[in-house]
Formats: C-alpha cells, sequence, structure tokens
C-alpha cells in the first residue's frame, strides 16, 4: 500500500466518520497517512478496503477505526479457517496411530503449526506408547490447551506486517549475539 492509498483509505474513514476528522490540519493528515501506509505496507490496498468497509458495515461503536481493528477485519476474511480443537486432535490421533514405523512421515504431513505444537516425530512416537485411556484425557487436555494457544499466537503473527516481523527477528539475532558476548 502507497501513500496514496493511504490517503484515499482516510477519505472513506472521513466519510463515515465526519465528526472526528472536521478540524483536520495537513500534519494530522500527514500522520495518519504516514502509520497506514507503514500497518498496511505488505498488503493489497483492496484487501485493506474491502476490510475497512466490512468494519464500517459491522461497527455499531460509532469510532472510527485504529489500524488492528482493521488487521483483525483482515484476518476474518481472509485467513484459512483453522480445524477446530477436535479436528485437530482427530489429525494428531491419526498421526500417533500411524506413528510406530513412520513417526517421521507422520509428522511431516503435519501443518506446520501442528508439527510447532508437536515438537518431533519423537513425540509421536512416545504419545503412541501411552496407554489409550491417558492418551485420551490426560494428553487430549494437554493438547487442547496447547493448541488454543498456538492458534491465537498463528491468528496474532498474521496480523504484524512483514517489515516489522523480519526486523524484530533482525534485532533479536543482534540482541542474542550481544549477550552472548557479554557473557565470555
Amino acid at each position: 500500500m502507497t501513500k496514496q492509498d493511504a490517503l484515499q483509505l482516510l477519505f472513506i474513514v472521513q466519510t463515515a466518520y465526519p465528526k472526528y476528522y472536521k478540524v483536520m490540519n495537513k500534519n494530522e493528515t500527514n500522520n495518519f497517512v504516514d502509520l497506514w501506509a507503514s500497518i498496511f505496507e505488505d498488503k493489497p490496498v483492496n484487501l485493506v478496503a474491502n476490510a475497512l468497509k466490512a468494519y464500517i458495515a459491522t461497527d455499531d461503536s460509532g469510532y472510527p477505526p485504529v489500524p488492528g481493528a482493521i488487521n483483525k477485519k483482515i484476518m476474518e476474511l481472509c485467513l484459512p479457517d483453522f480445524p477446530t480443537e477436535l479436528e485437530a486432535w482427530q489429525i494428531i490421533t491419526k498421526a500417533v496411530s500411524n506413528s510406530g514405523y513412520s513417526a517421521k512421515e507422520e509428522f511431516n504431513k503435519l501443518p506446520e503449526y501442528l508439527q510447532r505444537l508437536v515438537g518431533s516425530p519423537r513425540t509421536l512416537n512416545d504419545w503412541g506408547m501411552i496407554n489409550t485411556s491417558d492418551f485420551n484425557t490426560v494428553i487430549q487436555s494437554y493438547f487442547a490447551k496447547s493448541y488454543r494457544a498456538t492458534i491465537e499466537r498463528e491468528k496474532e503473527h498474521a496480523l504484524i506486517p512483514l517489515s516489522i516481523r523480519e526486523k524484530a527477528k533482525e534485532l533479536t539475532g543482534e540482541y542474542a549475539e550481544k549477550t552472548l558476548k557479554l557473557h565470555d
């Protein structure tokens, strides 16, 4: 999204919420445009505009949207639906039941977010060794709690612009490197 695109979005917001933008000086306009352009830099303008319109169409608060609200609308509109806990548990159960001699293959078949949740092929194999009662109570309970947290983290992660995620990785690496040097 460009600054010109963000300016067009500002016009939409001003039209929908005129009392909040009656007296907007050039500096405030520039700040709005710069912020929205940077937050949505990696998203197509049509997607952001549709999310903005969806927000306006469903808003009953009367307050103009902040970028985070539009990001959440984008997520609602276009992120794939994650399986329910029960559906995800069924995927895991199938992988565990087939993991005796092919844990690595079963692990590789899992979606990436379930791979991160499970951890390794060894975990599938270990879960296959647990008695059915414990597997379907203790492990399922642990899985359900972890699954909910994983899905929330995946959704939140998807809201952050790519450039910010990349910069955070870069800064995290630099910080870790400096920290290690301090302890040498």
